[in-house]
C-alpha cells in the first residue's frame, strides 16, 4: 500500500515508537491494514450516506492514520472521529474558506496564538492563547479563529505531535469583563466541539493562567457543553507560576511564563511558511464542488 512505509518510518524517535506502541496500540505490522480498514469503513459510510461528501482516496496514509492514533487504534471510533470532522468543516466551512497565509502570518506575527518551538518533557507541543489581545476592529474572531485552525492543522501533521499530543494555555492576564463578552455561547461550544470530538488530537491539558474573577461565569457558560473527560483536563493555576511548571516546564516557556527565551513570532511563521498543510475538500457549495 503506497506511503505506509515512509508513513510508518517518518520521524518518530525511537521514545514516540514506544509510546505509541504502549498508549495507543501501534503495532508496525498492523498499521497499512489498519489505515485501509478505515479507509474502506469511510468509502462504505459515504455509498450509504450520499450526503456525505469526502473522498478518502485523495488523503495520505499520514492524515488517515492520525485519526487512528487520536483514537488508540479503535477503527469504530477513528472512523466516528473522521465523520465528526468532516461534517464540522462541513458545517463551519467559513471558517476554512479564504484562509490565505497572508492572514495566518498577521495573527501568528500578533502572538494570536503563541507556539513555543520546543516540546516538553512528555514531547508535548505547548499553545498559548492570551484573549486579552483580541480586537473587534482587528481582530475579531472571525479573523482569528479560521488562523488558529489553520495553525492547529500544521502542527498536527508532525506524526511526533499526532502521538505525544497538545498542551493549551489559556493566559487571561489583563482580560476583562467586557473582553469576555465577545465570546458567544455558540463560539464556545464550537471551540469545545472542535477538541471534543472532531479532531484529531491527542489534548493532554488545558491550564488556566491568571484567570480573573469572573472566570466562573464563563466557566458556567461553557461546562454543560464538556463531557467528564474535557473537564479533567482543565488546570487552574491561578497566579502562580510555579504551579503552572508543574505541567509545563519553564524551559518549554518564554520569559513571559518564567522561562529564559523571549518568544518569536516569525519562527511560528517560517513553520507554517514551510508545512504542507493537507485539507482534503468536504461537503458541497450551492455549485456542487467540495469545499
Amino acid at each position: 500500500m503506497a506511503g505506509v512505509s515512509s508513513y510508518i518510518a517518518e520521524t518518530l524517535c525511537p521514545a514516540s515508537k514506544e509510546k505509541a506502541k504502549v498508549e495507543l496500540n501501534e503495532n508496525e505490522e498492523d498499521i497499512p491494514s489498519a489505515i485501509l480498514a478505515l479507509r474502506e469503513a469511510c468509502k462504505k459510510h459515504a455509498a450509504e450516506n450520499k450526503d456525505f461528501v469526502f473522498c478518502v482516496d485523495d488523503c495520505s496514509d499520514n492524515f488517515v492514520g492520525m485519526f487512528l492514533r487520536a483514537r488508540k487504534y479503535n477503527l469504530e471510533r477513528a472512523l466516528a472521529l473522521l465523520l465528526n470532522y468532516v461534517k464540522f468543516r462541513k458545517n463551519h466551512s467559513e471558517y476554512y474558506e479564504g484562509v490565505t497565509l497572508d492572514m495566518v502570518r498577521e495573527v501568528a506575527l500578533a502572538t494570536l496564538p503563541m507556539v513555543f518551538k520546543g516540546r516538553d518533557a512528555e514531547g508535548r507541543r505547548v499553545i498559548a492563547f492570551r484573549p486579552r489581545l483580541l480586537d473587534p476592529a482587528k481582530f475579531p474572531m472571525k479573523k482569528v479563529f479560521p488562523t488558529t485552525l489553520y495553525i492547529l492543522d500544521a502542527l498536527i501533521q508532525d506524526p511526533e505531535t499526532q502521538v505525544n499530543g497538545i498542551v493549551l494555555i489559556e493566559d487571561w492576564t489583563g482580560m476583562t469583563m467586557w473582553k469576555a463578552m465577545m465570546f458567544e455561547n455558540k463560539e464556545v461550544k464550537m471551540f469545545i466541539d472542535l477538541f471534543q470530538d472532531c479532531f484529531p488530537a491527542r489534548l493532554k491539558a488545558i491550564n488556566l493562567y491568571n484567570h480573573p474573577w469572573f472566570f466562573s461565569i464563563v466557566w458556567a457558560v461553557a461546562k454543560p457543553f464538556m463531557k467528564e473527560k474535557m473537564k479533567a483536563r482543565f488546570k487552574l493555576h491561578g497566579h502562580s507560576l510555579s504551579s503552572l511548571h508543574e505541567v509545563v516546564p519553564a524551559d518549554v516557556l518564554c520569559d513571559e511564563y518564567g522561562g529564559s527565551f523571549s518568544y518569536s513570532a516569525q519562527e511560528l511563521v517560517d513553520f507554517l511558511e514551510n508545512t504542507k498543510v493537507e485539507r482534503p475538500p468536504v461537503g458541497t457549495t450551492a455549485e456542487g464542488t467540495a469545499v
